[in-house]
């Protein structure tokens, strides 16, 4: 999970999230194991100053699992 605060734009969120997925993406090479690929889901919700943090979190995790069911 990353929580970001004070974003200029809501356009930054998929920027920050995007940087992410890039950089997890990177193949992972584990001594006597191999080589992983890793994946990564996002879900992006925006939050204002008054809003539920866990619903904001709810409704985060509901956005990665629609992008999950979209992507299969």
């Amino acid at each position: 999970m990353v929580l970001c605060d004070d974003l200029p734009t809501a356009e930054e969120a998929y920027v920050i999230a995007d940087r992410v997925r890039d950089a997890v993406s990177e193949p992972l090479e584990v001594s006597g194991a191999g080589t992983f690929l890793l994946t990564v889901s996002a879900g992006i919700a925006f939050a204002g100053p008054f809003d539920d943090p866990e619903a904001v979190i709810s409704e985060a995790d509901r956005a990665m699992y629609k992008v999950k069911r979209q992507a299969s």
